[in-house]
C-alpha cells in the first residue's frame, strides 16, 4: 500500500467517524469516546444490553448485516465498582455498501441508540435536541447536507489508486436524532453518487430514495415503542 493510499484511508477514516459533524451537518451523535467495546454481531449487541438496559430498542438493520462490512460496539460506564452497558453503535466500514449484494442507495451506515443519563453522566454533558420537525408526535433534529464541494476542495476526488470514488461524483449525507423514552437514538447515512450513477437518476432523486430509506430505520424504531402513525411537519 502506498504513502497516497494510506494517507487517504487515514483521511476517510477520520471522515466516517465524524461523518455528521461536517460543516452544515452538526447533529446530535454520541462522540465515540470514553468506555467502549467492540462485539461480533448485533446479536451480541442486544446480549450485552440484555440486563442494563432492557428498553432500549433496535431498529431493523438485517438488510445491512447483509453486507458483512458493520462495525458492532456497546458503551459502558461505571458506577461504583460496576459496569454498567448504557448503549450501542452500528456503523459500516470503509467499504461502500452499495459495492456489496445489498439493495441500499446508502454509501455508508451508524444507528446508535444510548441510555440519555447513564452515557452523559453530567446533566451539563448532554447535548439538547434541536428540532426540526415532528414525525410522529416524537421532535426531531433532521439535517441533510451536500459535502461535495468538500471533497473536491480536499482532493479526496480523482483518478487512480487511492482515491475512493471518481471525479464528478456528489456525495450527500442525512442526520436524524430524537429522544424515545430516556434514549437517545440516531441515524446517520452517507450517499455518494458516481458520474455513471448521475446518468441514471439526478442527485436529488438520489437523495429522495435514501430519505426514504431513513424513515425506514425510524420507523424501526418507533414502531416498537408502539407510536400512531402520522406526518412530517
Amino acid at each position: 500500500m502506498g504513502k497516497k493510499t494510506i494517507c487517504l484511508f487515514l483521511i476517510v477514516t477520520l471522515l466516517l467517524g465524524s461523518l455528521l459533524v461536517l460543516p452544515g451537518c452538526q447533529l446530535i451523535w454520541p462522540p465515540n469516546i470514553g468506555p467502549q467495546y467492540f462485539v461480533d454481531s448485533y446479536e451480541q449487541i442486544k446480549q450485552d444490553l440484555a440486563e442494563d438496559q432492557p428498553e432500549i430498542i433496535y431498529p431493523d438493520i438485517s438488510r445491512y448485516e447483509r453486507s458483512r462490512v458493520l462495525v458492532y460496539k456497546v458503551f459502558f460506564s461505571y458506577q461504583g465498582d460496576r459496569k454498567i452497558k448504557s448503549g450501542y453503535s452500528i456503523y459500516s466500514e470503509i467499504i461502500d455498501i452499495r459495492e456489496t449484494d445489498v439493495d441500499s442507495v446508502f454509501s455508508s451506515v451508524e444507528t446508535s441508540a444510548v441510555n440519555i443519563e447513564l452515557y452523559y453522566s453530567e446533566p451539563d454533558e448532554r447535548p439538547s435536541l434541536e428540532p426540526s420537525m415532528t414525525y410522529r408526535m416524537v421532535l426531531m433534529e433532521y439535517r441533510e447536507s451536500e459535502n461535495t464541494d468538500w471533497y473536491v476542495a480536499q482532493d479526496l476526488l480523482g483518478e487512480g489508486e487511492g482515491y475512493l470514488y471518481p471525479l464528478g461524483t456528489r456525495e450527500g449525507t442525512i442526520g436524524c436524532s430524537f429522544d424515545v423514552d430516556g434514549y437517545r437514538y440516531h441515524i446517520g447515512v452517507g450517499v455518494a453518487m458516481t458520474p455513471d450513477d448521475l446518468e441514471v437518476r439526478s442527485y436529488e432523486a438520489w437523495m429522495e430514495a435514501a430519505r426514504e430509506e431513513v424513515y425506514l430505520i425510524i420507523d424501526s424504531v418507533l414502531d416498537q415503542r408502539g407510536t400512531q402513525g402520522g406526518t412530517v411537519s
